[in-house]
């Protein structure tokens, strides 16, 4: 979680029947949080279009927000024409507009999603990337692959998300039939589909073990993602399985994702390149590790509204921490 939910979370250790979840930080970055808001609030109180508009001008350092703008307005007019025929089953409503799987799972910007629109069944989605140094196909598809695995290991059920690479300042619009529902979108030079079918697996142990402790920390939500994912008829440890990355996927420039665990959750360092004999580990959640009890401190910030303890802790200090194997994973 992330910024006005890690805040509830500190009022729900008060009062007992508030959620950590009730308060939605239109500029979270939490991909994990937000989905599970946008099931118990709906589109319109997930939806960040009010943030965008805000934000969107003319100064330099704003084309980005504007660019955003640009696809939001393209997107409602394509949903407007298609609302004709459709009704409300031909809107759809951004709902992120720079995310991560689940916070701390970026490490560089380039990770970091762009646009993200679902329409009111929650069940197709739009991964939409505008100006950007990797502006590709191949960088939408990564995108989708990713909000794909999210989506099903937290129980939902995703007909297909499709996903655009554009620049819209340079007049690019958005294809034909984006929206439409029946049948498959056919693949073109900067658009595509994914459903489950052909979705590349994107999720790493640590990312799964977070998003866990994100889930535990409201019962309620608990217990509704069990049973949303014991309506996919497998076992959890299948589920993980599916959705598990087969093969490298950088993160950190010179290493993949899957040993990227094995680094300090502060520095991003390997044991042997920080000259330690191991890393150590978040002793009461089992998933950080870091170099030290100095960057352990520094990280806690971040880390505490993770850490799955039931026990009071104020400062990283009165964290324990355990000595752990550092061989990489082949």
């Amino acid at each position: 979680m992330d910024g006005m939910e890690s805040m509830a979370s500190m009022f729900s250790s008060m009062l007992p029947y508030a959620s950590p979840f009730m308060c939605v930080n239109m500029s979270g970055t939490c991909a994990t949080s937000r989905l599970i808001q946008l099931r118990q609030m709906g589109c319109s109180t997930c939806s960040v279009e009010r943030k965008i508009e805000k934000e969107s001008g003319p100064r330099q350092e704003q084309l980005d927000w504007l660019g955003m703008h640009q696809v939001v307005n393209q997107v409602h007019a394509m949903a407007d024409k298609r609302a004709k025929t459709a009704g409300s089953a031909g809107e759809f409503v951004c709902i992120l507009f720079q995310w991560q799987q689940c916070e701390g799972a970026a490490t560089r910007a380039s990770d970091f999603g762009g646009l993200v629109f679902t329409d009111m069944t929650g069940t197709r989605f739009l991964v939409i990337e505008t100006a950007h140094q990797d502006s590709t196909k191949a960088r939408s598809r990564r995108q989708a692959d990713s909000l794909f695995s999210v989506l099903t290991y937290i129980g939902y059920k995703p007909k297909w998300i499709r996903h655009v690479t554009m620049i819209p300042c340079r007049g690019d619009v958005l294809p034909k039939g984006l929206l439409e529902s029946q049948g498959s979108l056919e693949d073109g030079s900067y658009y595509g589909e994914v459903n489950q079918s052909n979705f590349v697996p994107s999720l790493t142990e640590m990312t799964m073990d977070k998003i866990d402790v994100i889930i535990g920390r409201d019962k309620s939500v608990q217990s509704h993602v069990q049973k949303d994912r014991e309506s996919l008829g497998i076992s959890l440890q299948a589920l993980r399985a599916s959705v598990t990355v087969p093969k490298p996927r950088y993160r950190r420039a010179d290493m993949p994702a899957d040993q990227l665990a094995y680094c300090c959750s502060h520095c991003k360092q390997t044991a042997a390149e920080a000259g330690v004999s191991a890393l150590l580990t978040c002793g009461r959640c089992k998933i950080a590790r870091y170099c030290n009890k100095k960057h352990q401190a520094a990280h806690w910030r971040e880390h505490k509204i993770y850490c799955s303890a039931k026990a009071d802790a104020t400062h990283a200090d009165q964290m324990n921490a355990e000595p752990v194997n550092d061989q990489l994973i082949d």
